[in-house]
């Protein structure tokens, strides 16, 4: 497992003044569950990263793996201990003159494994990463996606127990971006990893994250599991991972609730006609989202009625396991969810 602590970054600039990066950032990220570390350019998403790989020391705080402080140990020790942090860059970064094998086969060399255990485990990792027929190409013959695969076989290489992965799917169509997700979430599983996933796209992180950590100005300003954000209606970063469709022209006398909820796939949902039902008034679905997120259906909706109580409106859905929430009433000029 992965645990950030109070970890802060300062740089020195030319005026002698420090520049503060990251500020008290704290993270836990468990064995066999993804990360996704969210952020605008200039967050501090590629400090946070440099920081979590020791390339850079923070200037406070600890990162630690399996309760070991990595921050505090000398550069002979965290030469050692560095190794169970593997790291797969946006660029796949493959030296041009080394074959798929001989880029995998790196950090084994640079640690004087035998050639033997070599050819071993690099046989290993590319038949996990689906390479076993690309040994001997080079870095010219491969696709983008096949090249971002031996990054990754690369990173496993010397048996990890930390993933880190910076904008590794940033650049690849959707169908690719797709199969290396696919594959970063098996291998996960199969090696009992700990993986943080350093991204800006919003689709990356409805596809495979467990937990979502919100990084603005070098500060985490919202995180959680995935599907409870998504299921709050005060979560900023919930309403952009499902987002809703806004109707533009709605009767001024519609008390409107936003309301969302998660089911299972085959469960059926009556709830709109409970609804209707229970207060003997038509009620309308203005708009709606569902998606199949973490193996359950989640949704977020829009729905407008007369003469109810938005505060009975609001028990009877929660009584049902439906979050609710007004989002505009005209009439008294209730406040607008974004």
């Amino acid at each position: 497992m992965l645990q950030i602590e109070h970890l802060y970054k300062n740089y020195q600039n030319p005026a002698i003044e420090q520049i503060q990066v990251l500020k008290d950032i704290n993270l836990y990220v468990a064995k066999k569950s993804i990360t996704a570390v969210l952020g605008p350019s200039g967050s501090g998403k590629s400090t946070l990263s440099k920081c979590v790989s020791l390339l850079e020391r923070p200037s406070q705080g600890s990162i630690k793996v399996d309760g070991l402080d990595l921050t505090h140990l000398s550069e002979k020790e965290l030469s050692t201990h560095r190794r169970n942090i593997g790291v797969i860059f946006q660029s796949s970064s493959l030296l041009g003159r080394r074959t798929v094998a001989e880029n995998i086969a790196l950090p084994l060399h640079y640690l004087g494994v035998t050639d033997q255990a070599i050819a071993k485990r690099v046989q290993e990792l590319l038949e996990n990463v689906g390479l076993s027929d690309r040994a001997h190409h080079y870095p010219s013959q491969l696709s983008g996606g096949q090249k971002q695969r031996v990054g990754i076989a690369r990173a496993l290489a010397l048996k990890p127990k930390i993933l880190l992965a910076d904008e590794a799917t940033s650049g690849l169509d959707p169908e690719t971006t797709q199969s290396i997700l696919n594959l970063i979430s098996r291998l996960k599983d199969e090696l009992e990893l700990s993986v943080m996933l350093i991204t800006h796209e919003m689709d990356v992180v409805r596809q495979v994250a467990d937990q979502v950590a919100v990084l603005n100005a070098g500060q985490i300003i919202e995180q959680g599991a995935l599907q409870q954000l998504i299921l709050n209606p005060d979560s900023t970063i919930g309403k952009q991972l499902l987002p809703l469709k806004h109707p533009q022209h709605l009767a001024a006398d519609l008390t409107l609730l936003e309301v969302l909820y998660s089911h299972a796939s085959d469960q059926e949902q009556s709830w709109l006609n409970d609804f209707s039902q229970q207060f003997n008034q038509g009620v309308q679905l203005l708009a709606a989202n569902i998606e199949e997120i973490s193996d359950a259906t989640v949704a977020r909706a829009l729905i407008g009625f007369k003469g109810i109580d938005s505060d009975q409106a609001i028990r009877f859905l929660k009584a049902h396991h439906i979050q609710a929430k007004v989002y505009q009433t005209r009439a008294n000029n209730s406040q607008t969810c974004h």
